[in-house]
């Protein structure tokens, strides 16, 4: 997916703090920063055996997929 996108980089997180570092988020004892400003799309897919079970016909996580590579279409054709 991030190869899809315009400058894309992925970043396989963790944790809270993983997720924080990867978004560029830093902690300041006054207030809360970002090092910069970027767009970050963060995606939480479930990657169960769950997700092999059927749905609309196809398996769960094909819908996934699909529904995902349909979204970073819109995103290129909108910002790109």
């Amino acid at each position: 997916m991030a190869t899809a996108t315009h400058n894309g980089k992925f970043y396989e997180v963790k944790n809270l703090r993983e997720l924080r570092a990867a978004l560029g988020i830093t902690r300041n004892p006054s207030r809360t920063q970002r090092s910069h400003r970027a767009e970050a799309t963060v995606y939480a897919i479930d990657c169960s055996g769950s997700m092999l079970g059927a749905m609309e016909g196809k398996r769960k996580i094909d819908v996934a997929v699909q529904a995902l590579e349909d979204l970073i279409a819109y995103k290129q054709q909108t910002w790109s």
